[in-house]
């Protein structure tokens, strides 16, 4: 309850409204918006039928709901939205230690806004609440930047050659990702696929001149606020 309420004042502050979910959801849901290739999709939710012969899982996670609850209700249809959730969400993963299959998740999202500054502030309200806890110098900022849908799928061509050069480098469960979801790849903990990956192309080689200026300039404000970074 401590960690919440600090959550909750700083996001309050930031004029980020809180958002309730439901936490059953209709399974289609998920299937749209996190995609069944995923292992969230395919492994990892609970799923059943209720009395209409309706598929229903419990969320495994809120972004999804957040987007249908703020579409449902019109709210999209206004400028910018930011809100903030928390509650119980539910993964059928096999438990083991720092995984269990209820876990609770305190989540953010601003919606509305086409301005890499809502990157930056979500950044800071971040390194401000690592501070707060305190956690700063425990934890470490990697970031990343994903680009558009046509830079990730030029990228996504060109990797999936290279992982079918390297297939009988990779782990099972990469081989089974290089054609349904290529990108999870880089998710592999294994070190063999790990050390293939370290001669992959990477997607900064596919960013457009725009999209590099938009990196760099997150980076600039970052380095601003004096939140310190590394590039993954």
């Amino acid at each position: 309850r401590t960690i919440e309420n600090i959550l909750i004042n700083h996001l309050n502050r930031a004029n980020y409204q809180e958002v309730r979910l439901p936490i059953l959801e209709r399974t289609e849901l998920f299937h749209r918006s996190v995609g069944m290739n995923t292992d969230i999709v395919g492994k990892e939710m609970y799923t059943f039928t209720d009395r209409n012969d309706e598929l229903i899982s419990l969320r495994p996670e809120a972004t999804a709901s957040c987007m249908r609850a703020l579409s449902n209700s019109g709210m999209l249809h206004h400028k910018c939205q930011k809100v903030w959730y928390c509650g119980p969400m539910f993964r059928r993963e096999r438990p083991q230690k720092g995984r269990l299959r209820q876990f609770h998740q305190f989540g953010v999202e601003c919606i509305g806004v086409p301005n890499l500054l809502a990157d930056v502030e979500l950044l800071s309200l971040t390194h401000t609440l690592w501070k707060t806890l305190p956690l700063q110098s425990d934890l470490r900022l990697e970031i990343n930047f994903l680009a558009s849908s046509e830079t990730r799928q030029r990228f996504t061509d060109v990797f999936k050659l290279f992982l079918k050069a390297n297939e009988s480098k990779l782990d099972e469960d990469s081989v089974r990702r290089i054609d349904s979801n290529p990108l999870r790849v880089f998710d592999s903990k294994i070190s063999s696929t790990q050390e293939v990956l370290t001669k992959a192309p990477t997607l900064a080689d596919f960013y457009t001149p725009e999209e590099t200026h938009d990196f760099s300039q997150i980076q600039k404000h970052l380095d601003h606020l004096e939140i310190p970074f590394v590039v993954q």
